[in-house]
């Protein structure tokens, strides 16, 4: 599968954003991936790119490819995640793992997130602190893991907080100092950084594009 690169490097506020029209040119780039699944960019306008099976390309802001992960466990990545400073985060529904990366794909934390009162993890985050968010639906709970030291250190269960009857969760993300939930069933529900309800957006607003 082939895209096609165009990179916006500065944006206008959001109100002048709103009003005018994005016109794109001539492609920076074309980049070819077999069975591309997930791309995100990081603060220094580089592409990292996941497949299907879960390897993970580099790509400079020309197209370039600069470095591949291949992990040792082939399995898709629900979460790819480059916008933090330094780290790169991936999540694995099929294989309930998590790995933390650094700019260049090197492997800096990696493990199961079945720990201790995590039974299934459908989605995952990661947040400040060497927190990672994590979306239990064995139990409708939202957690928070320290993956250095592999504790839980809280746990929310949103079927007894949320006014919402339909709770299938597809995505969190942490974004200046909030949390996102996706719940297409029922809209955007956010959170401050410590996992306390904040408050519910419906589609279409802008807490949706944070996730896209």
């Amino acid at each position: 599968m082939r895209f096609f690169l165009i990179l916006v490097l500065s944006f206008a506020s959001s109100a002048a954003f709103s009003q005018e029209r994005l016109e794109f040119k001539t492609p920076l780039a074309e980049i070819s991936i077999k069975e591309l699944d997930q791309v995100s960019l990081d603060t220094r306008d580089q592409i990292f790119a996941s497949t299907a099976s879960g390897d993970v390309f580099l790509f400079d802001k020309s197209g370039k490819q600069l470095n591949l992960f291949s992990p040792p466990r082939q399995a898709r990545i629900q979460q790819l995640e480059a916008s933090w400073t330094v780290n790169i985060f991936t999540f694995s529904a099929d294989l309930q793992e998590y790995r933390v990366m650094d700019r260049f794909l090197n492997p800096i934390a990696e493990n199961s997130l079945l720990l201790d009162n995590i039974i299934l993890p459908k989605a995952a985050t990661l947040g400040n602190n060497n927190v990672i968010w994590v979306w239990d639906e064995s139990d409708l709970s939202l957690k928070s893991v320290d993956y250095i030291r592999k504790l839980i250190l809280q746990s929310q269960p949103l079927n007894l907080i949320l006014d919402s009857e339909d709770l299938r969760v597809t995505e969190i993300r942490e974004f200046k100092n909030r949390l996102f939930m996706n719940v297409p069933g029922s809209g955007i529900f956010i959170f401050d950084n410590q996992g306390n309800f904040f408050t519910e957006s419906s589609y279409p607003n802008r807490a949706k594009d944070v996730l896209l």
